[in-house]
């Protein structure tokens, strides 16, 4: 990413002639159309001072390389000037370094190979991977209602970054100011939508200004670096069934068959599933006569039914 004119390497080469027979050219062997690379960099002809002539990218190109099949008729005439044999991966860049000498009427020239390893900076903000087709727009978190402070709710790790090193640590932020005031109520707030940033800079904090002017700006939709996180309480049985009223009146005849209905009573709680079946059982059973103060208990007169 530095301007391009930045300086790179300085190649130095020799010749045991004299005059013109010993001067020394550099250049850059140019190479076929399926290989362009030499064009990011300058070789002075003179010094062989080499500089940049565009910004390079390590995340596009990490390694400038060479392996060199030496076009030259010098290496298959002449041992002296030996074919040039270098394995490197295929999806490296070629360079070749070429020194040729002035004489007359033929020059004599020898190739070098050079690597330049582009050294990483911290230019990529880290981005969350795509849910597979079909999978929710948002990762899904569950922790049980009611937990303790401090129970691991679940890892937000989708994130990646494109640099290497210490430059590729990933730090996770909550995109806005989420608290925890009281004790997580499943009854109370079913589930909690966070936007979770994954940013290069330990040290981000989210916008400030108009909520919907933050909600804009923090768009997962429209920014790579934002996660949507749903949490969800998962269920406990915490409440107790509640009748739908304090008192049932109901009457029944002096000759009513038994098995004979005489009232539904009904009683709802708040829980979900299995926590919210309720049953339903008879305590005592009193009889006050009407010419009396008192009562008594008289067994089994009535049932009810265990569920409704």
């Amino acid at each position: 990413e530095q301007l391009p004119g930045l300086l790179v390497y300085e190649v130095h080469a020799t010749d045991a002639d004299e005059g013109v027979n010993g001067e020394v050219r550099y250049a850059f062997l140019q190479t076929g159309a399926g290989n362009r690379d030499w064009e990011s960099f300058h070789i002075d002809a003179m010094s062989g001072v080499i500089t940049t002539t565009v910004k390079l990218d390590r995340e596009k190109q990490a390694l400038l390389s060479v392996s060199p099949q030496c076009p030259c008729h010098f290496c298959n005439q002449d041992s002296t000037f030996p074919l040039l044999k270098v394995t490197v991966c295929k999806s490296l860049s070629q360079l070749i370094i070429v020194a040729h000498d002035m004489g007359q009427p033929v020059p004599y020239e020898t190739m070098q190979p050079l690597q330049v390893a582009l050294l990483d900076i911290d230019d990529n903000e880290p981005v969350f991977l795509k849910p597979p087709r079909g999978s929710l727009p948002y990762q899904r978190l569950t922790v049980p209602e009611h937990s303790p402070p401090g129970t691991v709710v679940g890892n937000i790790t989708r994130a990646v970054d494109a640099d290497e090193g210490s430059n590729a640590i990933v730090y996770y932020f909550i995109a806005g100011e989420l608290k925890v005031l009281k004790d997580l109520d499943r009854e109370e707030i079913p589930a909690y939508s966070i936007i979770i940033k994954a940013s290069s800079n330990r040290s981000w904090t989210p916008p400030k200004g108009q909520r919907s002017l933050r909600a804009k700006v923090l768009d997962p939709a429209l920014d790579p670096s934002l996660l949507a996180v749903q949490i969800e309480l998962e269920d406990i049985n915490d409440q107790t069934p509640r009748f739908s009223k304090a008192e049932y009146t109901a009457g029944v005849a002096a000759n009513a068959k038994v098995g004979s209905e005489l009232i539904k009573l009904v009683a709802i709680d708040n829980d979900i599933g299995n926590n919210s079946v309720v049953q339903y059982h008879i305590v005592t059973i009193r009889y006050f006569p009407t010419r009396s103060n008192g009562s008594e208990d008289v067994g089994n007169v009535f049932t009810i039914g265990e569920k409704v």
